[in-house]
């Protein structure tokens, strides 16, 4: 197993082998699936510069979770809170991530989309969660694999 320029060679191979234990390996694997969430929320938040600091209170876990449909799929993710759901909420964080046009306000909204307005201006995009997945995939993909490797030396001995 070996990862090399962003693919993970022999991946095929080892998810073919983890499936075959069905749903005792699945439930295993929330544990890495934690983990790694953990590390990407520690480094999203580290990235955040923000003044008020809302943004970073914002930002939270979504504990992993083995998927009711497919039965093969588990997921952890780190979110932004809104409104509906925390006080401390942060709809604008994707703006953040992704920058933004400054628009004058006498346009019409067609669709949720400003028409007619005036552009004054660009924010430019500060990210944080795709530079901290990003710097962090080799480590979380190792994760997996250490995780996946005992798993499978474990249910396989049996």
């Amino acid at each position: 197993m070996a990862i090399k320029s962003g693919s993970i060679e022999g991946l095929d191979e080892l998810i073919k082998d983890f499936l075959k234990f069905g749903d005792k390996a699945m439930e295993q694997l929330k544990g890495a699936t934690n983990y790694s969430t953990m590390i990407l929320y520690h480094a999203a938040k580290d990235k955040i510069n923000s003044r008020s600091g809302n943004l970073a209170r914002a930002l939270h876990i979504i504990p992993a979770r083995i998927s009711k449909s497919t039965k093969s799929i588990v997921s952890g993710r780190v979110e932004l809170s809104t409104a509906s759901k925390n006080k401390e909420a942060a709809e604008y964080g994707a703006y953040v991530e992704l920058g933004h046009k400054i628009m004058k306000t006498k346009g019409v909204y067609d669709k949720g989309v400003m028409v007619g307005g005036k552009w004054l201006g660009h924010v430019e995009a500060r990210p944080f969660m795709r530079p901290a997945s990003d710097e962090n995939k080799e480590i979380v993909a190792n994760i997996f694999i250490k995780a996946m490797d005992r798993i499978i030396k474990e249910l396989g001995d049996k």
